[in-house]
């Protein structure tokens, strides 16, 4: 028959072995969760390159018709003023207005384009913070709820853990009460 310290010994026994085997599965679900995770972020970034590289593609391909709308549009009406100007003028007045007419158009090119790219800047920023903060949201939530189901995981194991270990007792308290009884 089995004395209380033979007893404590293996429960203790026991017990350490329910530890380790609980330390192994928190391992386990701890290495699933940050695969799961890295996975998740890894396809995000992905699709947000993807986007923002979309984004900027057609940005692009928008100011360079843009641009070259604008530009056509400039140096035709400049070929016009030249054009009457130069049956009304000399050949100085001509060469004069040529200098003054590429400055104002290169400095209005540079005021369109600096504008333009104040403009796709702040639409840039909207468009991200707008696409991007729900995503983020979601993203967290999703978070969450893997936690909830880690956290609801790890009571369910103890409550295994302590089951099994009362099993244990059960039968070893009903083996020496039989034994007991039949020792009577």
């Amino acid at each position: 028959m089995l004395e209380a310290q033979d007893l404590q010994a293996i429960t203790q026994v026991m017990l350490q072995a329910m530890e380790q085997q609980k330390q192994g599965i928190v391992q386990e679900i701890k290495g699933f969760v940050a695969e799961e995770i890295a996975a998740s972020e890894q396809r995000m970034m992905q699709r947000i390159t993807v986007m923002v590289d979309e984004k900027i593609a057609a940005s692009e391909q928008r100011m360079m018709q843009q641009m070259t709308v604008m530009v056509d549009e400039k140096i035709a009406a400049s070929e016009q003023r030249m054009m009457q100007q130069m049956t009304v003028m000399v050949d100085e007045k001509i060469a004069a207005s040529e200098q003054r007419m590429m400055q104002q158009i290169t400095a209005m090119v540079d005021e369109k384009i600096s504008a333009a790219e104040q403009r796709i800047t702040k639409n840039s920023v909207a468009m991200m913070e707008a696409y991007f903060n729900p995503k983020f949201n979601l993203l967290a939530e999703g978070q969450q709820a893997i936690r909830e189901k880690v956290e609801a995981l790890e009571d369910l194991r103890t409550l295994s853990d302590r089951v099994d270990v009362l099993e244990v007792v059960v039968q070893t308290h009903s083996r020496e009460i039989a034994n007991l009884k039949r020792a009577q």
